[in-house]
Formats: C-alpha cells, structure tokens, sequence
C-alpha cells in the first residue's frame, strides 16, 4: 500500500467570507491557526473567552496543495481517508464535491481515483458554522443540556466540552482535527478483524479470528494469515510456556475466517526476580495479514 499523509501538504485556511487565505497547519482546528497568525488573544485568560464567540458564527475553508504520482494513479485503488472532521464539512477535490459530512466522531473513506491527477491537485474542505447548524437540525430535539449556556449543542455529534462545561471555556471551533491520507493499493486491503475467545472449564479453547477485506476491484479468493502469540502484559518478565499457533483462511469475496486452536490457555511466567506467576487465561496477541502472491 502506498500512504501519503497529507498534513506534510501546503495548508492555508480563512473565514469563509473573506478572501485572504493564511497559513494552517493540519491536524489542528480554527482557533489554534488563529493564534499561530497572531489574530487571536490567548482564549484561557481573564474573560478573553467572550470576545471570541464570533468564531462560532462563521464557515471556514481549508485548502491544500499536493502532488500525486503515476505510481499512485497506477494502483487499483486511491482512496482519501478522513480520520476526524469537525464538523459540518463539504469535501472538494480538484473542484468537484466528493462527500458531505456532519459527524466529528466517524472516519471516513472515499474513492477518489478518478478526481486525482498526475502532478499537482488541490482539497478544499468548507466548514459549515455549527450554530447555523444547530438552528435548523434535529429541532424535535429536546433532551436536556447542563453546560451548553447557549442550547442546543445535543443536536450536532461534536465534541460537546467545546460548547462550555463547567470546568472550560466554550470554544465551538472548526477543521481537520485528525490525521488525512491518500491510501492506494491493488487487490485486496484488510478493512478490520474481530478476535473472539472461546474458553473451556479445562483451560483449552480456540481464538476466533473473523476478518473483513475493504473495498477492492479485485475479484477471486482473498488468502490470509492468523498468528496467536502470548504474552503477558501485568507482568514483567519472559513467558515460561506457551506457544503459537496459526492457519490459513480461504475467503470466498470479503469473509472468512479460522479457528486458533491452543490446548492449554494457562501461561506460566519467570519474572525479573526469579519469581512464577501463574495466569488463569493466556493474554494472547493477534498478528493478522494478507498473503502476497
């Protein structure tokens, strides 16, 4: 897979209704990027928290400059991979809108392959207010607020401290809070995996090892590998008896998956001092990938 993390990109960001762009850096959010370019007095002293509630009243746009190479563009799959979004946030690439998100919380992921070009190309990411947000969302909504002075903050899936709590300034800000890559690849990508133990009045038991394969213009059978390992994690020291144990999962599309078998699931362990400690489960680590070729 090739990454290329995008907060390395040319960053710069305004209030939506001006024309002068500024220098941003990313992850971060609106308030910090106004600090950095001296416009913003320092939000934690005295009663300078009020003077900046017109920050949430506003949209703000970020844009950044960057190159994709032909090896990229040759992969089967190119995919933009949003970690964190905050909140209200239209998504262009190369001028066209690629996505609409209105939740902080969620990743998400989009294949942009064919929006990208060879050499240079430009994001751009429109950050809707979140108070404009509020006034004409989820208006049934009535459950009750306790640190929200304003109201309403219940309607939107953002960090809710950012509205005021009692321990905090109410700071409602804007941006890329988490990591943005490209991710490209051929065939086959491992999207998540779901690890279930199944224990036994004897000790013995199996690990269950259900794997998921993201989205792939591949078609044919996806090969994969399963490795248990023990280890201790209470404890220092080197493990005394244990073992591994592996197989192979076949899946025919997206799924599959394979039983971990381990006879005993008790794990001895010498520590530093010499000294055994016995556990009554093994505390295993899981090593799941795809089998090239």
């Amino acid at each position: 897979m090739l990454q290329q993390f995008l907060s390395h990109a040319s960053w710069s960001f305004r209030d939506a209704s001006t024309k002068k762009w500024l220098p941003a850096q990313v992850p971060g959010c609106v308030h910090l990027d106004l600090r950095r370019n001296g416009l913003l007095p320092d939000p934690f002293f005295g009663t300078n928290e009020l003077e900046l509630q017109w920050i949430e009243e506003r949209d703000w746009e970020y844009r950044a400059q960057f190159k994709v190479t032909a090896a990229q563009l040759a992969e089967e799959m190119v995919e933009l991979v949003a970690e964190g979004l905050d909140t209200v946030a239209t998504v262009t690439l190369n001028g066209k809108v690629i996505a609409r998100t209105e939740n902080m919380f969620t990743p998400f992921r989009w294949d942009v392959k064919k929006q990208l070009k060879n050499g240079a190309n430009e994001l751009l990411i429109h950050f809707g207010s979140a108070m404009k947000y509020l006034a004409s969302h989820h208006e049934g909504n009535t459950y009750r607020e306790f640190n929200d002075p304003v109201g309403n903050s219940n309607r939107i899936r953002k960090e809710q401290c950012q509205f005021g709590w009692d321990w905090g300034p109410r700071l409602v800000t804007a941006g890329v809070w988490r990591p943005l890559t490209l991710e490209a690849w051929s065939t086959h990508r491992l999207d998540n995996v779901a690890i279930k133990q199944n224990h036994t009045d004897t000790g013995g038991g199996d690990d269950r090892v259900d794997p998921r394969a993201g989205p792939s213009r591949s078609r044919g059978e996806l090969p994969l590998e399963a490795d248990v390992g023990e280890y201790h994690s209470r404890q220092r020291g080197r493990p005394d008896r244990g073992g591994a144990a592996s197989a192979i999962v076949v899946a025919g599309g997206t799924r599959g998956s394979a039983a971990l078998q381990s006879a005993d699931r008790g794990a001895r362990w010498r520590g530093e001092d010499g000294g055994l400690w016995e556990t009554a489960h093994r505390i295993a680590h899981h090593q799941v990938g795809l089998i090239a070729g």
